[in-house]
């Protein structure tokens, strides 16, 4: 188990510094902070643009990571590969969140609830008086 749990950090620790690199290239500079969720919406619509697919699941799947890394970070949580869906999943008190598909659903519709709104959602539940912080 520990062999898993070590590789999906690896895979996150080098999708997070490759969606980095990636977004200097075109003038973004990204932290693993809240502030640049917004920049991960704009790169995500830019890719959409762009009519290929290939680019797009790509960019789906290191934005997701890189959100849910924000999180994680943010609410002390723990990366999980869910069975059920068969996709990495972010797990904070017992509850668990979606980014990647969060950002592949973004994508769909724009117009809907975006990543910051999700992000403040799950840091709000996760925050909220009822939840005991570790």
């Amino acid at each position: 188990m520990k062999e898993k749990t070590d590789a999906m950090l690896e895979t996150v620790t080098k999708t997070c510094a490759h969606l980095e690199r990636t977004a200097r290239d075109l003038g973004v500079v990204l932290s693993l902070t809240n502030d640049c969720i917004p920049d991960l919406e704009e790169i995500l619509l830019s890719l959409k643009e762009l009519n290929n697919e290939g680019a797009l699941n790509g960019g789906v799947f290191m934005a997701g990571v890189y959100l849910g890394e924000i999180l994680r970070q943010s609410l002390n949580g723990q990366w999980t590969f869910n069975e059920q869906y068969q996709q990495l999943a972010l797990s904070v008190h017992a509850n668990l969140f979606f980014p990647i598909a969060k950002a592949h659903k973004f994508v769909q519709n724009p117009q809907g609830d975006g990543l910051v709104f999700f992000a403040q959602s799950v840091i709000s539940e996760c925050r909220s008086p009822s939840k005991k912080m570790s």
